[in-house]
């Protein structure tokens, strides 16, 4: 990265996403879950009976 610092398109897009990913996981209504590990993704899905 340039002079060791975030770029605004960088920044902005974090937000971006950030805000996305919020709003989706507050109402959406199926219960679903993403884990980022350090050697792959997870992705699942939660019910309770």
């Amino acid at each position: 990265m340039q002079a060791q610092a975030h770029w605004q398109t960088d920044v902005l897009a974090g937000w971006a996403l950030g805000t996305a990913v919020g709003y989706v996981s507050t109402t959406f209504n199926t219960p679903l879950f993403v884990q980022i590990l350090p050697r792959g993704l997870t992705v699942g899905f939660s019910k309770r009976f």
